[in-house]
Parts: structure tokens; sequence; C-alpha cells
């Protein structure tokens, strides 16, 4: 059986944060042109032949950004239904965890939707002020249908920014998610592996192996989940580290922090250690490293809680 720790990150290659951020980007420079148009269409009274094919132009951005969208919303929909049908070790966690991510997955694809619904509008009011231009429409329904378009447009736009600013906040509280089921299941190991030893004659050899209170299978699958963490946390730093950058402009203070949190856990050298772990505990030897074992639960607690510091930051600044 496989739990999320084998599957390395989370993130996508491109992942939602950056893929609003890049829309909100797009359609503020859209809006940007699109005024500029109807600005220039009032001083002039008539639509130019380049003013007529800056409008097709302007309208054919916006159905390309709106299709962008909906196949964004396509892999969102299949890598939802594709973790709900993987199977966990912990069913009763599992289920509550994913019924809670499709929630979130849920509202997720009705803003999309939403801001959809918005591209939509304006790619209607577009094609009317472009078909205003090419019939030769009074100014004032010339202006009319101009100043509608930039107003759909500028709809969409406060609407992807809107979306840009949630999906930055639900980037940094799955990062604390992470931190926090990192931190719980090193703490789950350091309870078993202390119950395990209490009491062992560690005098007892046989071949050449250690009495740990364990299995052999029992130090295997440690090991294995040893590894399994180690894994784990160099996915989330790589994902911290790429969240900072994401942030960087508008959260100076989150990115700081998660900066911060990254070099914390570095100078703990928490993944040579639970590597070391892995190795002495399925060699048998799990005895020489159970004295440590508070510092790593201790360093990931630690962890956490600075995620969730930046976690916060963001918050604040929000309220």
């Amino acid at each position: 059986e496989k739990n999320q720790y084998e599957t390395g990150s989370r993130a996508t290659p491109n992942p939602p944060q950056q893929q609003m951020e890049e829309a909100a980007n797009e359609l503020e420079e859209l809006a940007r042109r699109q005024e500029q148009l109807a600005r220039n269409l009032e001083r002039n009274r008539t639509a130019t032949p380049a003013q007529r094919w800056q409008q097709e132009m302007l309208r054919r951005d916006v159905e390309e950004l709106r299709e962008r969208l909906e196949r964004m919303r396509e892999q969102a929909s299949q890598a939802q239904n594709q973790s709900g049908t993987q199977p966990g070790p912990h069913s009763g966690q599992a289920s509550g965890q994913s019924g809670a991510q499709s929630a979130q997955n849920d509202e997720r694809q009705r803003r999309i939707d939403e801001l959809q619904r918005r591209l939509e509008s304006a790619v209607r009011a577009m094609n009317d002020a472009d078909e205003a231009m090419r019939s030769g429409a009074s100014p004032e329904e010339l202006q009319r249908a101009a100043d509608e378009a930039q107003r759909q447009l500028e709809g969409a736009r406060d609407q992807a920014e809107r979306e840009r600013q949630r999906a930055m906040q639900a980037a940094l509280d799955d990062l604390a998610d992470r931190a926090g089921e990192a931190y719980e299941q090193q703490q789950a190991m350091e309870d078993r592996l202390q119950e395990a030893i209490r009491g062992v004659d560690i005098g007892n050899n046989s071949l050449n192996r250690l009495d740990s209170g364990m299995t052999l299978d029992e130090e295997y699958e440690m090991a294995a989940e040893k590894r399994r963490l180690q894994a784990a946390l160099q996915a989330l730093e790589q994902d911290t580290r790429n969240t900072a950058q994401q942030v960087e402009d508008e959260q100076p203070r989150a990115a700081e922090a998660l900066r911060d949190a990254i070099e914390e856990l570095r100078d703990a050298e928490i993944e040579a250690r639970l590597a070391v772990a892995a190795a002495y505990i399925e060699q048998g030897e799990a005895v020489y490293v159970a004295g440590s074992e508070s510092a790593v639960t201790e360093a990931l607690r630690e962890f956490r809680e600075n995620l969730q510091r930046a976690q916060s930051l963001t918050e604040s600044r929000q309220d």
C-alpha cells in the first residue's frame, strides 16, 4: 500500500496558484488594452481599420485565455478523480482528508466556472463592439459597445485577481498541512520506537543484530517509513521554496518566513538524520538512534509552526 509520502511533491509543474497568477496578469493587460481602445474611440468618434483589427485581436486573446482555463479545470477534475481512487493505509483518516480536499476542489472549480462565465460575457460584449465597428454604428452606439466590453473585461480581471489571492492562500495552507502531517508521522514513529526498545536487553546479540523490540518486518517497515518521510520533506522543502518565490512581490513577509523555515530545517539536518535512522533501524540497530528521535520530532514541530506563521501572515494581510 502507498501513502501520500510515496508520491513525492503534491505540486504540479504548473500549479493552480501560478496558473491563476498568469491569468490575472494577462487579464490586467487585456483590460488595459481595451480601455485604451475605448478612449481612442471616444476621441475619434469613429473606428479606423487599425482599431477594428485591435478589437478583433483582443477578442481572440480573451477566447484563448478562456480555453486555457477550461483545460486547467479539466486537469484539476482528472487529478481529483485519480486521487479519489487511490487506497491508503489509514482508510478512516484518508477518507476524511479526501472528503475535505474534494470539497476544496469543488469550490475552486466553481470559482473557475464563474471566471469563465465572466470571460464569456466579455467575449460577447467584444463581439458586439466589433460588430458596431464594422456596421458603421453611430458614435454613441460605438462608444457604448466599447465601454461595455471594457466593463465586462474588468469584471473578469477582478474575478481572476480574487481567485489568485485564494490560490495563493491555498498554497500556503497546503504547505502548513503537509508539515503537520510530517510532524505527526515522525511523532508516531518516535512513540513506537521508544515503546519497542523499552526494557530490551541490549547485550542480547543474535546474528550481529541488536534486540530492538521489533520483528524484522517491523524494522524494515519503519525504515521504509523513514525514507518516505525523507522524500516527502525534500518535496515539501522544494515546494516551500517555490511558493516563497511566487508570493515574494505581494507577500514579502510571508516569503521571508517561508525561507527562514527552510533554513532552520536545513540547519537541523533532518533529512540526513532520517536517512541515518532508516539505515540503523534496517540493520537491527534501532537502539542507537532512539535517543536522537526527539530532536527530529522537535525540529519538525518547529517547521510546522514556522509554516503556520507564514500562513497567518497572509491571512492577516487579507483581513
